[in-house]
């Protein structure tokens, strides 16, 4: 079995939800450049940037290794402190790390974080996590 992809990012954002009270925790939303941050401190925004799949295994049925990649983007008006982008990097961090969504799927780990940009006093940076799921589909 697998975690359905929905069901991953469902999953990490209410857990973000629980762990940071005080953002915005929304996916991704479908016009990135028309988004808005209306909060006082800041958001996180999840998104769904790809898998990737070994090769197939077929024993009556086709069974795969599949990465499942979960990208956060942190948007803060704070740069330095306890509300700013190191130290949310941080709890983000301790927020996914070594949390398994499901029994479908193995613990997560963080690939990468990185700073995007700066508009106005708003700073944005990402981070990209991954969890290792196996896919077991019938042979039609």
């Amino acid at each position: 079995m697998t975690i359905a992809t929905d069901t991953l990012i469902g999953d990490t954002q209410a857990t973000l939800k629980a762990t940071f009270p005080e953002l915005f925790v929304e996916l991704f939303p479908g016009r990135p450049e028309g988004y808005r941050l209306n909060h006082p401190t800041g958001a996180l925004l999840i998104a769904y940037p790809g898998s990737s799949s070994g090769a197939p295994q077929m024993m009556g049925r086709v069974e795969q290794q599949r990465t499942i990649r979960i990208g956060i983007t942190m948007i803060l008006r704070q740069l330095w402190g306890p509300d700013g982008a190191p130290a949310m990097l941080d709890r983000l961090r301790a927020a996914l790390v070594g949390w398994r969504p499901s029994s479908e799927c193995g613990p997560i780990y963080v690939i990468n974080d990185r700073f995007l940009h700066q508009d106005a006093g708003v700073w944005w940076y990402t981070a990209e996590f991954a969890c290792v799921t196996r896919q077991i589909l019938p042979i039609r």
